[in-house]
């Protein structure tokens, strides 16, 4: 009697290509060796099946990058789901009240003033205590990396560990283990005056040496004792949830800084303009000079291994892996097995264009600003040439180069560019936005990082997407000089550049 998707609990009738022996191979890693395996599954497959599948007999926890595939999981896939705090409504109403007359906001889990949630009168309705319960008890639970990185329950949690995207691991990990703090954040907070103003030749940064990190150390306890004494009642106000933050912010990068076995790299210099949706809301510094100080480990094999540690088996798949051994090396595993699968649409029936654009580093940009447009002009006749209401998505390597191409396209779209900045908003509801609209012909101008992470664009939602830029390193920024001179590093750098298309 030959398997079907059912006997594994999946709810569709009829396999896809591949889907099968990659579970069959799946649950034998599981069943027989653990360690790690490697799964390169094309787009179309169906990776998710996977996590579901093992989930049948095994306690797995699937992490994904972005809240976007998260809510996939849940709803196509039934997984017991946990997002950051503030993902969930604080239901005190006493607080709620308040908030709402006071700050004309409504408060989220992230602004519970209690040290333990559970203390709370109404914790038994908290709907992010709810999943954050159902999560650690279920066989199929999900979350994001952030998520897994900071949450106890989830790293010591035993079985199978699912990295969907696992091509991202190793910048998802390198990104969420940064330290990165504002002069206004330190004034808005009263914290003591950071050590340095300057690190490394210029103020370009450099690796920390032993006399530096036990500055650093001391500067982050003297950081806590100024604000560690918060009260329940501070908690309960605006800014007390905001201080709360910075506290739990700062004790867990005291953590890292602590670890003498984690090689860190701090730049502190000046920064013209930052626009992002942060860790504490939307911070716009407009064009005015602000201090800040960044401090980053130089590899994360140490990051992913609290990951890693606890779990039987721990399977990283990816529509785009190629030589697994650039992200085995980044990671810290030494053993593992590999296994790659077909794809199911044959080449014809996924057409691959090149547009023959220059290629825009900072030195030809520097050298013929006029070959922006150029570029800007065979994108705009590449789009001319399909059919108007075909929806699309461009992607390119930053923010200023988004700038850039939207004001170039603006009049030539003529109104089709419905996202072309972030406008302080995150690049989960960019993406949210994009794919809730209905408009025809609308088209995304974004950064390529976060729009290449299993989104699900089905049907017309997107009936193309054009690369005009992607993110490599930069020889002028110090820290991506440290991460390619070290072993195997530039071998890296290599491969993410190929994964990031």
């Amino acid at each position: 009697m030959d398997i079907m998707p059912r006997d594994f609990g999946l709810e569709h009738n009829e396999w896809r290509k591949g889907q099968k022996e990659a579970i069959i191979l799946a649950t034998e890693q599981c069943n027989k060796e653990g360690g790690f395996l490697f799964l390169e599954l094309p787009t179309g497959v169906g990776k998710t099946a996977i996590p579901t599948a093992l989930s049948k007999n095994n306690n797995v926890l699937a992490l994904v990058q972005t809240l976007s595939l998260l809510d996939q999981y849940e709803k196509e896939y039934k997984f017991d789901i946990v997002k950051g705090r503030q993902e969930y409504p604080c239901v005190l109403k006493e607080k709620v009240v308040s908030w709402r007359l006071n700050y004309n906001k409504e408060p989220t889990a992230a602004d519970c003033h209690f040290s333990d949630p559970r203390d709370c009168m109404q914790s038994s309705n908290c709907p992010y205590i709810i999943a954050k319960d159902k999560a650690a008890r279920s066989t199929r639970a999900a979350c994001t990396y952030k998520y897994a990185s900071l949450s106890d329950v989830m790293r010591d949690r035993k079985g199978v560990l699912v990295l969907d995207e696992a091509h991202l691991a190793g910048h998802e990990l390198l990104s969420l283990a940064e330290f990165f703090i504002t002069s206004e954040q330190i004034k808005e907070f009263n914290l003591p005056d950071f050590p340095f103003y300057y690190y490394g030749a210029g103020g370009s940064g450099d690796m920390i040496d032993m006399k530096t990190r036990a500055r650093v150390v001391i500067w982050m306890n003297d950081c806590i004792k100024t604000i560690g004494n918060i009260t329940v009642f501070d908690r309960m106000t605006e800014k007390g949830s905001k201080v709360a933050r910075m506290l739990q912010y700062i004790t867990c990068a005291l953590d890292m800084v602590q670890d003498e076995k984690i090689d860190l790299f701090m730049k502190c210099g000046k920064i013209e303009q930052m626009n992002t949706a942060g860790l504490f809301g939307n911070v716009d510094y407009g064009s005015k000079k602000r201090m800040y100080i960044s401090i980053k480990p130089l590899y994360v094999s140490r990051i992913a291994w609290r990951l890693f540690g606890k779990k039987d088996t721990t399977i990283l798949m990816s529509a785009t892996i190629g030589n697994p051994d650039p992200l085995a090396k980044e990671l810290g595993i030494s053993d593992y097995r590999f296994e790659t699968f077909d794809h199911p649409i044959p080449k014809v029936k996924r057409p691959v264009f090149d547009l023959g654009c220059p290629k825009m580093t900072y030195k030809n940009i520097s050298d013929a600003p006029g070959i922006q447009n150029a570029q800007a002009t065979l994108i705009y006749n590449f789009i001319k040439g399909l059919p108007k209401k075909w929806r699309g998505i461009i992607l390119t390597s930053s923010y200023q180069k988004v700038e850039t191409l939207k004001s170039l396209l603006k009049e030539r779209l003529n109104g089709r560019i419905i996202i072309g900045s972030a406008n302080g908003k995150s690049v989960t509801s960019r993406v949210d936005e994009f794919i809730d609209s209905d408009m025809e012909g609308a088209i995304a101008i974004d950064t390529i990082q976060g729009w290449g992470t299993g989104l699900d664009f089905r049907g017309d939602k997107a009936r193309f997407v054009i690369v005009a830029g992607i993110q490599q390193p930069n020889p002028r920024d110090k820290f991506d000089m440290a991460r390619i001179s070290r072993a195997g590093g530039r071998k890296y750098a290599q491969w993410t550049t190929y994964n990031s298309v």
